[in-house]
């Protein structure tokens, strides 16, 4: 299994707010299904999805971003927590 980390804004009238879901799946695909019926995204089979928007409650939400992360063994409490590696950290 792989992790990904999907990103996502949240907005409530002058308000927003940057989210992230982290989701494991066999690749990217199954994760964006999961990530959508996790949100229950009306319509998310028939777009792509940089045109999701969905509602959670009194906030309305949009898809940003989809990426690979590695999920390593946090050394600072001595594996108790896991740190998730974006980017390029995951190039070193």
């Amino acid at each position: 299994m792989n992790t990904f980390r999907i990103g996502y804004k949240s907005f409530y009238r002058e308000t927003s707010d940057h989210n992230s879901d982290y989701i494991q799946a066999e690749n990217e695909d199954a994760a964006l299904k999961i990530f959508a019926k996790e949100h229950k995204i009306p319509g998310a089979s028939r777009q792509q999805p940089n045109e999701w928007n969905w509602w959670d409650g009194e906030w309305l939400c949009e898809f940003r971003a989809i990426e690979p992360v590695k999920v390593i063994p946090c050394p600072h409490c001595s594996g108790k927590g896991e740190i998730a590696l974006t980017g390029t950290a995951l190039h070193k």
